[in-house]
């Protein structure tokens, strides 16, 4: 063989050889870091987002305003017996309290709503795999509900729980084209089962498909979904709360959404914004996501959460609290994930003088302890308060030192 022609051979394998490390890095179920963007290019990117965030708080209605008909409105008024209840699926907790046994968490009285939210959700595993230790596997030997058995009695003590899910839920292959995490749609029952009655699929990147899918399961399993730029209305005891969905990114203004917010203030008693924001490994300007969560508040939101990624503090402005992130609840694509979220208790009242009021408790919890895929209430003692600390701004990490 020629030398020219072994040269060409061995170009030919390298390039195949890239390509393969190309196609391999696309497909890897796990998070993948690449390089920091040089610094000239996030000094340009932060002086945009600068002036972004100038002509937010002069003018939310200059930005450009998103598509037409982004926000949609669902009707989910009724109590929790509007939910199929599920059997018990094995492993799983029941929701009766034994005869004279008081309630592990108290139930709300008659005159305040009580609505639970919980940080993003991933039941599911790479790939869908079922290797051993894998939460898809855990699902199927245990059943999907007993995966929330530390959380429960939280969960079903309140008038309605919001989670917010980003696996796949599908037993079709077609929809698994570029999910990172999956799960058979029997997995739905981990929020009907545990009494999450509200789900959200907001920045849900998957295919179209994929993302019917999943809707389905979970509407099947008896959980409502909803968007971003979907408003749920909720009326039960003499209260009427909006329920906004927002995907902050970097595209597109926010005046569909800040118009919605307005309406909202003037028909509901509450408006609460479940917003999350585009992944973009934290090249997000801080002074570009505070103008837009405070421009909300000032259209008439009464509390903005924030899920996925880690957790993180909260904060007011004005009489509004931004709780920023309540973190990752759940995530079988990795073990990587930091071992800490909260869940926030919101509960609505109402004075003597017919004022309406608002309260919030954090339930710090962990994702997993000895046994995998077992997020849990964090108990009374130093860990736990450090966490509640940490969410006050009054420390750095919500992790004792070791």
């Amino acid at each position: 063989m020629k030398t020219a022609d072994r040269r060409l051979i061995r170009i030919l394998a390298l390039l195949a050889g890239m390509i393969a490390v190309l196609i391999v890095l696309d497909k890897f179920p796990y998070p993948l870091s690449l390089p920091s963007l040089p610094t000239f290019m996030l000094q340009k990117q932060a002086a945009h987002d600068r002036a972004v965030a100038d002509a937010l708080r002069a003018d939310p209605d200059t930005l450009p305003p998103l598509p037409p008909a982004s926000i949609g409105t669902k009707d989910v008024s009724g109590g929790t017996d509007d939910i199929p209840s599920l059997p018990p699926e094995s492993g799983e907790a029941s929701d009766d309290t034994p005869t004279g046994q008081e309630p592990a968490v108290p139930l709300p009285d008659e005159n305040t709503l009580v609505l639970t939210f919980l940080g993003s959700c991933a039941p599911g595993s790479p790939l869908g795999s079922r290797a051993f230790g894998s939460l898809n596997l855990t699902m199927e030997e245990q059943g999907a509900a007993a995966v929330f058995a530390g959380l429960r009695d939280y969960l079903i003590a309140d008038d309605r729980t919001v989670a917010a899910n980003v696996a796949v839920l599908s037993d079709s292959a077609a929809a698994f084209a570029t999910a990172r995490c999956i799960a058979p749609a029997s997995a739905a029952a981990l929020y009907a089962g545990n009494s999450v009655e509200l789900v959200s699929l907001i920045g849900y990147s998957a295919e179209p498909e994929a993302y019917a899918d999943t809707a389905a399961a979970l509407s099947a399993a008896g959980s409502d979904t909803f968007t971003e730029g979907e408003r749920i209305v909720i009326e039960e005891k003499g209260f009427r709360v909006s329920l906004i969905g927002a995907y902050l990114t970097r595209i597109g203004g926010r005046s569909a959404e800040i118009a919605e917010i307005r309406q909202a203030a003037k028909d509901s008693d509450f408006v609460i914004v479940y917003y999350a924001v585009e992944p973009d490994d934290g090249h997000l300007s801080q002074d570009w996501l505070d103008a837009i969560l405070r421009a909300y508040a000032d259209a008439g939101a009464s509390l903005l959460i924030g899920v996925g990624g880690t957790l993180r503090p909260a904060g007011t402005y004005d009489d509004t609290l931004i709780a920023s992130s309540l973190g990752t609840l759940l995530d079988g694509s990795t073990l990587t994930a930091e071992n800490v979220s909260a869940l926030l208790r919101v509960s609505l009242t109402r004075g003597e003088n017919g004022a309406a009021g608002i309260s919030t408790e954090w339930i710090p919890c962990t994702l997993y302890a000895d046994n995998l895929w077992s997020p849990a209430v964090m108990p009374e003692g130093d860990a736990r308060d450090r966490v509640l600390a940490y969410l006050a701004g009054d420390v750095y990490s919500p992790h004792l030192a070791s």
